[in-house]
């Protein structure tokens, strides 16, 4: 099991705002070698990278204050969770499925029902039923593994998770996360309204459990587990918690794998053999969302990409990264190193006051070609946005005034322009994926909708 790396840990937990370096030298490291991963980092067409050392911040690039669908971080979140209630004795991670009653839609197998948590946690549930927000691949025949016997990356272990925490809790799980982790570590930007559940029961009853969250809020989640889950007086998740969830479970052909945790096991290619001496550890989705937990070095480093416009990246390319990281330290910290509060980076669009009775004239729903109807309801002194074409599944969306006629979806960063025709206001949505720009036209408004 991997040991906690609290007592190697120094500096500040960050409070209500960072503090940054005002020289890396103070930190031990080089300002030139870390302006040539700067370089590198833009290289890649990431939205955000953020880099922590001994709980301050290194390195800040692009937008780290914009919340961005995190996707599969998602499940560290939960195991943090499963970790808080399972010091509390809440959740016993050797039940079974049947005996927690817990089935689906087509029915689990007797098989099947004998996965205990610990296997969903480790993604060795041997169940192969399909999921919400799945991964796009055929899966394994049902039944064709025992419970633990075999690991294979399946959203359905990391859904029904949720389905178990919240029945074995009586809770509700982002508020739980609130609670139990947003507040105590002070997340500046993350908002409950950016958590959605997303069902697809066609699939089946479990939901994912979706976030969007910025870079700095996730840069102190990972810096939790950095200081082996303590922040400042406070234990919120146990150390043996930490060390036991980003342990591998894996054998030997599998990926490293912890509780929820990617870990850059003994099993890595030889290329990757230096991530595995260093004990890492992430949290890691689709498009080159992570958090990279670096024990040794008392890093974290979190890159993240508008997942909205595109998901590819190369991966090699984000090692390399972090491996620029890595050797950009050239000497042991100073004693007192000077700390100046860091300042966010400028929203990328300048917004503008709209009068209410403004905002009333596009509120309604809105027909697409393809039968999908998008909802405009204002909220208070704002408009929001409602089962998007492109994104159904997503949550309300706030729209931000840029002009009269023009908004920008809150985070997603796409542009929606209301325009006149014959009477009728219509509604264009502009997005832009692989350089391409195109636009998606409502027919006509049918009815007032506020809120």
């Amino acid at each position: 099991m991997r040991e906690s790396a609290t007592n190697q840990v120094i500096g500040p937990c960050p409070g209500k705002t960072w503090l940054q370096y005002e020289s890396p030298e103070d930190a031990g490291y080089s300002s030139r070698l870390l302006e040539e991963a700067r370089d590198a980092f833009k290289r890649t067409g990431l939205s955000a990278l953020l880099v922590i050392h001994n709980g301050v911040i290194l390195l800040a690039e692009g937008q780290v204050n914009r919340r961005f669908e995190c996707h599969s971080i998602r499940k560290s979140f939960l195991s943090a969770l499963y970790g808080i209630y399972v010091g509390k004795g809440s959740l016993d991670l050797d039940t079974t499925m049947a005996d927690l009653m817990i089935d689906d839609e087509p029915p689990l197998t007797p098989g099947e029902k004998q996965a205990r948590v610990r296997h969903l946690l480790q993604a060795r549930s041997g169940v192969y039923h399909t999921a919400a927000y799945d991964v796009l691949k055929e899966k394994p025949p049902r039944d064709s593994s025992k419970p633990g016997e075999r690991w294979y990356y399946n959203n359905w272990d990391f859904n029904t998770l949720l389905t178990i925490f919240e029945q074995q809790t009586s809770t509700r799980f982002f508020e739980e996360f609130k609670r139990q982790i947003a507040e105590p570590l002070q997340m500046e930007e993350f908002r409950l309204r950016d958590t959605f559940y997303h069902f697809e029961k066609d699939h089946s009853i479990h939901p994912a459990y979706r976030f969007r969250m910025s870079a700095k809020d996730m840069a102190r989640f990972g810096l939790l587990y950095l200081r082996g889950g303590r922040w400042k007086d406070r234990q919120v998740i146990s150390s043996s918690w930490v060390a036991e969830s980003t342990t591998s479970y894996s054998n030997p052909g599998e990926d490293g794998y912890g509780y929820m945790w990617w870990v850059y096991d003994a099993h890595m290619p030889d290329w990757l053999r230096r991530f595995h001496e260093l004990g890492v550890y992430e949290a890691s989705g689709v498009g080159g969302q992570k958090i990279t937990v670096v024990p040794p070095a008392c890093l974290v480093i979190v890159h993240l990409q508008n997942t909205y416009i595109s998901t590819e990246y190369d991966p090699k390319q984000l090692w390399a990264l972090q491996e620029m990281i890595f050797d950009a330290q050239r000497s042991m910290p100073i004693a007192n190193p000077r700390l100046i509060p860091f300042r966010d980076p400028p929203r990328w669009f300048e917004c503008v006051h709209l009068e209410t009775t403004v905002l009333d004239k596009y509120v309604g729903d809105y027909e697409f070609e393809n039968g999908v109807t998008m909802v405009v309801k204002r909220v208070d002194d704002s408009l929001v946005l409602e089962n998007m074409p492109v994104w159904p599944h997503d949550p309300p969306t706030l729209l931000l005034p840029i002009s009269e006629t023009k908004f920008i979806l809150e985070d997603v960063g796409h542009t929606v322009t209301f325009d006149v025709d014959g009477g009728d206001y219509q509604v264009a949505i502009k997005v832009t994926a692989d350089h391409t720009s195109y636009g998606k036209r409502a027919c006509s408004k049918r009815s007032a909708n506020t809120a």
